[in-house]
């Protein structure tokens, strides 16, 4: 399911590249291997963004109480 308009974009593309006629002169219709780097980029999204959110909140949370 497609959550942000780039996972709608990136789907059209893809959809688009299988469902061209091979007739169309074109031997590779979908490139795997960028689709398979744009996939992976996704997945990792959350992880780093949860982990640095982590590491800003421990920072901020030790720069705090230092203060306190």
């Amino acid at each position: 399911l497609p959550v942000s308009s780039t996972h709608c974009q990136v789907g059209a593309v893809v959809f688009s590249g299988l469902a061209r006629p091979a007739t169309l002169g074109t031997r590779k219709k979908v490139e795997w291997k960028l689709f398979g780097k744009i996939a992976l980029s996704w997945i990792l999204t959350l992880p780093f963004a949860g982990g640095l959110a982590a590491a800003l909140t421990a920072t901020f949370r030790l720069g705090l109480q230092s203060h306190i």
